[in-house]
């Protein structure tokens, strides 16, 4: 479970928050939302399986950050199972 608490005024927001469940030795279920502010609900733009590694489930992270002009989330706001 991510660490960061989105409640805190102190973190930079907007910011991303993913969640990577291992599914098979090669697939993975990916959910990412987006934080807009501290304390708000998130909202979801991404869910669903993908085939690859972690290092893919983290370059999808990447891209989806880039596309939404977001910095990269850190260890603390992904959460892996």
């Amino acid at each position: 479970m991510p660490l960061n608490d989105y409640n805190d005024p102190e973190l930079e927001f907007p910011r991303l928050q993913a969640r990577i469940q291992k599914l098979t030795a090669d697939s993975f279920w990916l959910q990412i939302w987006v934080r807009e502010k501290p304390g708000e609900d998130r909202r979801q733009i991404m869910n669903g399986k993908r085939t690859g590694s972690r290092e893919d489930a983290h370059e999808i992270i990447r891209e989806y950050a880039e596309r939404e002009g977001l910095p990269r989330p850190g260890p603390d706001d992904i959460w892996t199972d």
